[in-house]
């Protein structure tokens, strides 16, 4: 079957008008996909503004905790002189007990020197 002039008019017309409606369909569905897009750049836009304000409060936490560390090394060093000292009492200390006389220790000696003491009155009469 051949086409004649009539029959290839007739469908480059109903091919013209469906490309032209096809057209106008993808047409607005790009709008909107274009709305979509404006709305989701929209959302991106707040977020951003909000990270950048977690960013600034993030900066002032390191900046306190900078000062923290520098507050618990200051700590530190007073501590490390602390143990020092207390290591100088406790060698103190050490030595004291070292020197000290016991109490039982005490007691003998305070009865030997009392029977001497009787010794020597008994022997000065």
């Amino acid at each position: 079957m051949a086409l004649t002039k009539k029959d290839i008019v007739i469908i480059t017309g109903i091919m013209e008008d469906g490309f032209e409606k096809f057209a106008h369909v993808v047409a607005k569905g790009f709008t909107g996909v274009d709305k979509r897009f404006d709305e989701a750049d929209e959302k991106f836009g707040k977020i951003d503004g909000r990270l950048d304000g977690i960013d600034v409060r993030l900066d002032g936490i390191n900046t306190r905790l900078d000062g923290i560390d520098v507050r618990l090394d200051s700590i530190d060093t007073h501590i490390e002189h602390i143990d020092a000292r207390l290591d100088t009492i406790e060698h103190d200390v050490a030595e004291i007990k070292d020197d000290r006389v016991s109490r039982h220790e005490f007691a003998r000696l305070d009865t030997r020197v009392a029977v001497l003491e009787k010794k020597d009155k008994a022997h000065s009469r």
